[in-house]
């Protein structure tokens, strides 16, 4: 859905020095559990997602102050360890570019990359069920999304951090406006960041009734990530009912590695006879 655009210095660092933790034995399961050579065959496609995916994680949804992420897509069509390794790389992309602190890439990665890791296997699960891919990727995409937007309220509310201070009022006069979700997510016309207070101070600023400030904050994200799910759920959706009219191998890990299987032994075989060719020229 979105990932967390705090900069560095609003979430402990004990925080996001767990996140990291996490976020490395997560690449360290990736890389064991993926198959070298399904890699190989899937890394066209996974560069084609990373794309898209860095395009509408930079792209604010109009009015709404939401990303798309593509990560539940991204997980369904290169599987979960490699999309949640694609997320990893554009998070720390996206980091240096602005759009986060570096501090918090790990924290990033591990809630958009539930995404790709819950989308897969939700879409297993219910293409089966139902016999219906397009169906079970829109509901993979909505149970995933849910997910994620319940795991960033969490962070927001384990780490203590006062959505009402991140900014100085003085230094934001269009949070009157816009709402206090322009303190956590940017929107189209503002970039949030933290100019006044001193790294690791804003925790001092917070006010003590904390659950009641994420609460409200809750209040105001949920409804608004309610029309996101929907709309990337439609747009996952009609992209794998596309996919499964032009090229419904894509869906399958199966049928991938048959295909590049294929491919390769047409290959040989060309390059065989192109090499025999010229050696019975030679003879005659």
């Amino acid at each position: 859905m979105s990932h967390i655009d705090f900069p560095d210095g609003v979430i402990p660092f004990t925080y996001c020095i767990i996140g990291f933790v996490l976020a490395g034995i997560v690449l360290a399961v990736c890389t064991r559990n993926t198959e070298s050579k399904l890699v190989r065959k899937k890394v066209p496609l996974m560069g084609v997602l990373f794309a898209a995916m860095l395009c509408a994680m930079s792209i604010p949804l109009g009015i709404i102050p939401f990303h798309l992420s593509l990560a539940v897509l991204t997980g369904i069509l290169i599987g979960p360890w490699l999309g949640f390794s694609a997320v990893f790389v554009i998070v720390f992309f996206l980091a240096l570019l602005g759009h986060g602190g570096l501090t918090v890439v790990g924290i990033n990665a591990l809630v958009v990359g539930s995404e790709a890791i819950f989308g897969y296997y939700f879409f297993k699960l219910f293409s089966s069920l139902i016999k219906n891919k397009v169906a079970g990727s829109a509901i993979s995409t909505v149970l995933s999304l849910a997910i994620s937007i319940t795991l960033l309220i969490s962070i927001i509310s384990i780490a203590q951090i006062n959505p009402d201070k991140i900014i100085p009022e003085k230094k934001a006069p269009f949070l009157q406006k816009e709402g206090k979700l322009a303190v956590i997510v940017q929107t189209t016309k503002y970039q949030p960041r933290v100019e006044t207070l001193k790294p690791f101070e804003l925790q001092k600023s917070a006010p003590i009734e904390q659950s009641s400030t994420v609460t409200r904050f809750a209040g105001i994200v949920l409804p608004i990530a309610l029309l996101c799910i929907i709309i990337e759920s439609a747009i996952t959706s009609l992209t794998i009912l596309t996919i499964k009219i032009i090229k419904p191998a894509l869906l399958d890990d199966d049928a991938v590695l048959k295909i590049a299987d294929r491919i390769e032994e047409q290959v040989a075989e060309i390059s065989y006879i192109v090499v025999n060719g010229n050696d019975n020229k030679e003879a005659a």
